[in-house]
């Protein structure tokens, strides 16, 4: 920890100014005894004139009013004339180095600092002094040293606890304006791990504290820390000081107070605070100065509440209602519009919504949207859509997206296949037909992304089943090319016979329903292709959930993307199920919890006072950080929505999520499984031309080895290969 020997002393250091003194005044008082002279007295002043002011209190006064020029002027006059009581001495002193701190007097404020812990050694403990010391030292440059310093006091635990955590702040303010803001967040959340009981009154002071510290720093400063936000933590220390300092600048402003509100609400209500009046002590004041903004909360959902698609839409609203309620529990405020879009005089009701309605959820049908779209109407207001795309609306700049794209199903299939078990060679297998074709030239595309290739791909009429074997005869047969692109010859087994089949590719892409998957992957393993990973659509969740008999072991290495998990452990997941079971309203599902989470969503989303797309876009980075009871969506800075889906493997009794470890473990044994398979086949056919070798009269030692050897690993593979089936049997 650096000291006072780690600078150079200052000649004009107070204790250098006291020695002067003492030594001029000794000469005085000795040179006016020789004379027997008395000293000149002040003569009193005239009746009516004004005493001047003593120098202590013209320090005091100086000190108060912020002067600091005139502050370190007088407090050094002050220390040199002498005479204080100690008490005074050690003010003196403090004030003297803080006012040369601000002043960039750096040496002054050290001499004075070493001054006054040569007198007290006990102000060591104070912070007020380590401040001082941290601040001059930067002054000279000194910052590692600075950043030793305030370590040494966080990590010293025979300090006061108040000086160790002010230090561990400072240390993160150092970092934060050096743009470490990670090592920041990293600082300060040891600190908070590390406080000591009781708790809740040590992690008070710290969030009062950071709250202070904050206050003071740069606009550009706070709106970095403000991005790195992680969505997870948002809710936890140091996260929640720091968007409580940005709602509290922001309701500074009259045209910003709406945002500010809306935030500081949902701080009080969702924020996890030790000192649980510290969102009430900044919100408090401003309420009585301004109102609720009437605005607050006001959302509409326009959603088809009869007709083919009513039953979606009356499950999207049982969310909405469920959320609503939840909110206005919380004290917050939420008002809800719903808007039929299957009713007469839909177009004009939307038209008409007031202004205090802000944000629209829908529609459900592409159609409905271009309608509204080419109307106008998403000039009025921002509209998130629960469609995988647009049509010809520009995604983050007309309207948004609150729903998976077929981009995001293809992406969470190859997040898997490609990121995760390094596969690259692939194939699609898809039904000739837009939906198919269109999903497929996707899957193209986003593995190319990837640096990975598909190799093969085969389509099949939709609509004739009986025709579905050729394309994928041809597909598993498809050869491999050699380095010139030229096919490879196929190998063959001794007697001639082809070797199974030997794609060039390990995982197999199939854009289709679940029904036309379980006629078309036993036709992969009729073919003798049995290792590869399958990837289908979302779509295949409405097949297995209607489907009492599924012949689990073709499907043993499925796998397919999906939005909403019935088990899923998240907070918001659970606090759904629970509302739903004590309402008596049954178990949630994926159109459920898609109103639910819009209703959370629009509610941090706040009121957006502009249809400008790029305040929509910060807004939507804000509030994309809700805990989500289905599948997170996030979006970029241009407002493009990606959802990370689940994925899920199909099961004799439904579908579970992947364990993508234990998959990975599966797929490895099942190829090994077929490679010995293979080589059983090579060993057999080899068996066999040697036994008619033997028939044939050719004898000798090394053939009938050769045939003793063949006979022995092709039991012992009987074997394995019984002991392996019972295994993935048990799996």
């Amino acid at each position: 920890m650096p000291m006072k020997n780690a600078r150079d002393r200052s000649p004009y250091s107070p204790a250098a100014r006291y020695a002067a003194l003492f030594l001029m005044l000794l000469f005085l008082v000795t040179a006016l005894g020789c004379g027997k002279k008395s000293l000149p007295t002040t003569p009193e002043p005239m009746p009516g004139t004004p005493r001047a002011l003593p120098l202590d209190q013209r320090a005091e006064n100086a000190w108060k009013a912020k002067d600091y020029g005139e502050s370190e002027m007088l407090y050094a006059r002050l220390l040199e004339r002498g005479g204080l009581a100690a008490a005074d001495e050690r003010l003196a002193l403090m004030r003297l180095g803080q006012s040369a701190v601000k002043n960039g007097h750096a040496h002054i404020a050290l001499d004075a600092l070493d001054t006054l812990a040569t007198t007290d050694p006990t102000v060591r403990d104070a912070w007020d002094w380590h401040i001082i010391f941290a601040d001059a030292m930067d002054l000279l440059g000194k910052r590692d040293e600075v950043r030793q310093h305030l370590t040494g006091l966080l990590h010293d635990t025979s300090r006061p606890w108040e000086l160790r955590f002010k230090a561990g702040i400072t240390l993160a303010r150092l970092q934060w304006v050096d743009q470490e803001l990670d090592n920041a967040m990293r600082t300060l959340d040891g600190i908070y791990a590390n406080s000591p009981e009781p708790a809740e009154l040590s992690h008070g002071q710290l969030e009062r504290a950071l709250a202070v510290e904050l206050r003071d720093e740069r606009a550009d400063i706070l709106d970095a820390l403000v991005d790195i936000i992680p969505p997870s933590r948002q809710n936890e220390f140091p996260y929640t000081i720091i968007r409580l300092e940005k709602a509290r600048r922001l309701a500074q402003s009259e045209d910003t107070w709406s945002s500010a509100w809306h935030s500081l609400n949902r701080l009080s209500r969702e924020g996890n605070f030790a000192d649980k009046g510290l969102v009430s002590s900044i919100l408090a004041p401003l309420l009585e100065q301004r109102d609720v903004p009437e605005e607050a909360g006001g959302i509409a959902l326009a959603l088809p509440l009869s007709g083919p698609y009513g039953e979606i839409g009356w499950k999207i609203l049982r969310g909405a209602g469920v959320a609503q309620w939840r909110i206005l529990m919380q004290g917050g405020h939420m008002n809800i519009r719903v808007i039929n879009t299957a009713a007469h005089g839909w177009q004009q009701k939307l038209a008409a919504l007031p202004d205090t309605i802000r944000v629209v959820g829908g529609p459900l049908r592409i159609s409905t949207f271009k309608t509204i779209h080419a109307n106008g109407l998403t000039d009025g207001r921002p509209y998130f859509a629960f469609l995988p795309s647009l049509g010809s609306a520009r995604e983050g700049r007309d309207a948004w997206r609150f729903f998976s794209s077929p981009q995001d199903q293809v992406s969470t299939l190859l997040d898997l296949a490609v990121d995760t078990y390094g596969i690259t060679d692939l194939a699609a297998l898809h039904p000739d037909e837009p939906f198919g074709t269109r999903l497929t030239e996707i899957f193209r595309a986003e593995a190319e992304a990837r640096l990975a290739s598909v190799n093969a791909t085969e389509s099949y009429p939709p609509s004739a089943p009986t025709k579905w074997g050729a394309p994928v005869r041809r597909l598993v047969n498809t050869p491999k090319l050699d380095e010139n692109g030229e096919e490879q010859q196929k190998p063959v087994l001794a007697n001639g016979d082809p070797l199974p089949p030997n794609p060039p590719f390990k995982a197999l892409f199939m854009p289709d329903g679940w029904a036309q998957a379980e006629q078309l992957v036993p036709q992969l393993f009729f073919y003798d292709e049995d290792r590869l990973l399958l990837m289908g659509p979302s779509l295949w969740a409405q097949g297995i959930a209607r489907d009492n008999d599924i012949e689990a072991r073709y499907f043993r290495l499925a796998v397919f993307p999906g939005a909403w998990w019935d088990d899923n452990p998240s907070p918001a997941a659970q606090q759904l199920r629970t509302a739903l079971e004590q309402d008596g309203l049954g178990a949630p599902d994926f159109w459920i919890a898609l109103g639910y989470d819009f209703v959370h969503f629009a509610q941090a989303l706040g009121p957006v006072k502009s249809t400008w797309s790029s305040r929509v876009n910060s807004a939507v980075h804000d509030a994309q950080s809700i805990t989500w009871s289905m599948a997170p969506i996030q979006w970029d800075d241009a407002g493009k929505a990606h959802q990370q889906m689940f994925l899920f493997q199909p099961t004799s009794s439904g579908f579970v999520p992947v364990d993508k470890d234990r998959l990975k473990a599966r797929l490895d044994r099942v190829r090994a499984q077929h490679a010995e398979r293979v080589q059983m086949l090579k060993d057999k056919s080899e068996l066999e031309e040697l036994k008619k070798l033997l028939k044939d009269g050719n004898t000798s030692g090394t053939l009938d080895q050769r045939v003793r050897t063949l006979l022995e690993k092709l039991n012992r593979r009987a074997d394995e290969t019984g002991a392996d089936a019972q295994q993935d049997s048990l799996q």
